[in-house]
């Protein structure tokens, strides 16, 4: 006869179901264990990679900066040889322009000489002589106004490469001291204007 909880006294069945329910739990357990130990694991991982690449970062944006800096260097080198070919261009034209005004007053002058020396001869041939200069001096108005004008646009291209190598909205202050270079080389430029037209 099997013994029942009457006979025992004991309220829990026969086979314990608490046995079984144990060793569930405990395989249970073991399994979750397994589980959590290899989550763990590669979260150690996972922490041990993000140091390394932390670790490296700021290499890497040494790099990065110092990459940066090797381009502004570079852009600014361009826009430096630049200017120092348009201040050449300048100079050159100065000297053109002086060239032009000697060679102007030289033969305004001769022009004026010869005149002085014809008045007495021929009054014809004097009017004649000052139709003569006022010729050449139309014509060299139209010359320095042609270059004036060739200025201006040389000006207006450079202007929209100092901006376009500078960015939108960056790098102003080195726009104003382009403009001021500029504005020097346009009033020097006025200077000559001026003086040749008070010769």
């Amino acid at each position: 006869m099997a013994d029942t909880t009457e006979n025992r006294g004991d309220w829990r069945p026969v086979p314990d179901p608490t046995v079984l329910t144990t060793q569930q739990l405990a395989a249970a357990v073991s399994a979750l264990r397994e589980i959590i130990e290899t989550r763990l694991e590669a979260m150690d991982k996972a922490i041990v990679l993000l140091q390394r690449a932390a670790d490296r970062f700021p290499e890497h944006v040494r790099g990065e900066v110092e990459q940066l800096k090797n381009l502004h260097i570079e852009r600014f080198l361009s826009v430096q040889t630049q200017f120092e070919g348009v201040h050449t261009q300048f100079i050159e034209r100065d000297k053109r322009a002086e060239q032009t005004t000697n060679s102007a007053a030289v033969a305004v002058s001769a022009a004026l000489q010869a005149a002085k020396e014809a008045v007495g001869k021929n009054e014809t041939s004097t009017m004649k002589q000052l139709d003569q200069i006022a010729s050449l001096m139309s014509v060299m108005t139209k010359g320095v106004d042609d270059k004036f004008e060739d200025v201006k646009i040389r000006l207006n291209s450079l202007e929209s490469r100092v901006v376009s190598a500078t960015g939108k909205g960056e790098g102003t202050d080195k726009t104003w001291a382009v403009m001021g270079v500029i504005a020097a080389l346009l009033i020097s430029l006025l200077g000559v204007l001026i003086a040749f037209s008070n010769k």
